[in-house]
């Protein structure tokens, strides 16, 4: 029992030091794990010049573009899924003016407006989270937007819950998510502005 809270208690820790961290740098700290898809890459595109070089070498004909057309083309996808996933590492930030609390009211309105099922993180309550229906039929994979309400805004980013190589290339709904939450947030906030200027002539 004492064993498994003072795994809870490590945990929590490390959950409120990367949360520290995303809010100072608007990204996902690095671990080992998250390494894993660059290191492959590395090597896929590594590999790839190698065989280019030799067969350069070593040829003694001249050789059309159709020769590389397939290499080149593997490069590039590997190149695509690097840029890719280091953009899926950072959080869109949204600028409120408003402190944590009236961020998550807020947060929670719109949510509710979308008529989303979301919730809260149950190690730390300013981290809620939606979870997607299964990407197909044939797989449980779904993916996770993630909101933080933190004090002058609200950060969005979003991850599959199955981490394949073929994963970094799918589209995520993040960006559109948050593009619609800062259009919900700017008529919010006209509105407010409208509601006080006619309380104020009444």
């Amino acid at each position: 029992m004492k064993s498994n809270q003072h795994q809870e208690d490590k945990w929590q820790r490390n959950l409120l030091s990367d949360l520290d961290y995303i809010k100072m740098h608007l990204r996902y700290p690095w671990k080992n794990g998250m390494k894993a898809p660059l290191y492959v890459a590395a090597t896929f595109i590594a590999v790839y010049i190698a065989l280019l070089l030799v067969d350069r070498l070593w040829a003694t004909a001249k050789t059309d573009f159709i020769h590389f057309f397939l290499p080149l083309s593997a490069l590039a996808l590997a190149i695509l899924s690097i840029i890719h996933y280091l953009n899926s590492l950072r959080f869109t930030a949204i600028e409120t003016g408003l402190g944590k609390n009236l961020n998550r009211q807020l947060l929670f309105s719109f949510l509710l407006k979308k008529q989303l099922l979301s919730y809260e993180h149950p190690q730390c309550p300013d981290i809620i989270q939606i979870l997607s229906r299964p990407v197909n039929i044939n797989s449980e994979q779904r993916e996770v937007l993630v909101f933080i309400a933190t004090e002058n805004r609200i950060l969005v980013n979003s991850h599959f819950t199955e981490n394949h190589w073929i994963i970094l290339l799918k589209k995520r709904h993040d960006k559109s998510m948050a593009r619609a939450l800062g259009e919900y947030i700017a008529d919010s906030k006209k509105q407010s502005k409208a509601d006080t200027k006619r309380y104020g002539q009444s």
